[in-house]
């Protein structure tokens, strides 16, 4: 059965992550792992192992309790019944890197759900757990606003490039279908996508499944980003899928920031994100 891993930090920003991972997870039967990261410090420097030991499984059983509560909380917030889930507590100094770890360790674990909180210019240079995870995780992530409300799931708007767009496509399928929901497919054209505008009018056709296409142009005299969300403004998708290249220096990263990662910053819909390498590494 799919898993979900869903984190929280116990405050009131993580829990739209929570109650979206929760209702995406009841069309399915998934189960939901919620986590929660810490690092356990020596409180006496002169006890030895054992007690430490002893120590830090009390500590994370302590966490462990308070990570089941507050996820009760949620569900009876939600006056949903208990899906299956179970609660874990990861480890480590960095959230997102104990994620990215606990998801090489469990490879069946589908996808991440976590709250996004926006960023300061900062932040953003320096990378947030979500902004980490979209760009360094092997699974698919699903960003979700702090401040979004939960509406009934109805699509999935794609955006392309173009680039693989058939096994794209498929991939994003592959998450719709199960799940009830309508694909969308927005692609923004351009002098050099020309070549490929067949196997977009191909796709309706081809798909054996709802699909509609939306072919727009891009204003120039503003960003990619700025383009992208005008056209979720308009459409008003449940969620937005987006394809990342992780494999970039760390120059480009650092100056020509991850499309899915600066519009998890600002959309007001769940983004979710596929790893182009990954997913395309054969």
């Amino acid at each position: 059965m799919e898993k979900i891993l869903v984190p929280t930090d116990f405050s009131n920003n993580s829990k739209s992550g929570l109650r979206f991972a929760i209702r995406l997870a009841a069309r399915n039967k998934s189960t939901l792992v919620f986590v929660h990261t810490t690092q356990i410090k020596r409180e006496l420097k002169e006890a030895d192992e054992a007690e430490f030991e002893k120590h830090k499984q009390e500590q994370i059983e302590k966490k462990r309790d308070k990570l089941q509560r507050f996820i009760q909380g949620v569900y009876r917030s939600l006056k949903m019944d208990e899906g299956e889930y179970t609660c874990e507590i990861i480890e480590g100094i960095k959230a997102d890197v104990s994620l990215i770890d606990y998801c090489k360790k469990y490879s069946d674990i589908a996808f991440i759900v976590i709250s996004t909180r926006g960023a300061s210019f900062v932040n953003k240079v320096l990378g947030t757990n979500t902004g980490n995870l979209i760009t360094k995780s092997p699974v698919p992530v699903i960003a979700v606003p702090k401040d979004y409300r939960s509406k009934p799931l109805r699509n999935v708007l794609y955006s392309t490039d173009l680039e693989n767009l058939q096994r794209e496509f498929d991939t994003v399928l592959e998450f719709a279908k199960p799940r009830g929901l309508s694909v969308e497919v927005l692609h923004f054209a351009t002098p050099s996508s020309l070549d490929h505008q067949n196997e977009l009018n191909n796709l309706e056709l081809t798909a054996g499944y709802p699909v509609k296409i939306w072919k727009e142009k891009a204003d120039i005299n503003h960003s990619m980003i700025h383009n992208l969300q005008l056209q979720i403004d308009k459409i008003k998708p449940s969620m937005v899928a987006l394809f990342t290249n992780q494999q970039r220096t760390f120059f480009e990263k650092l100056f020509l920031s991850s499309m899915a990662e600066a519009l998890s910053f600002k959309s007001q819909v769940p983004l979710l994100v596929f790893n182009k390498q990954v997913n395309f590494k054969n």
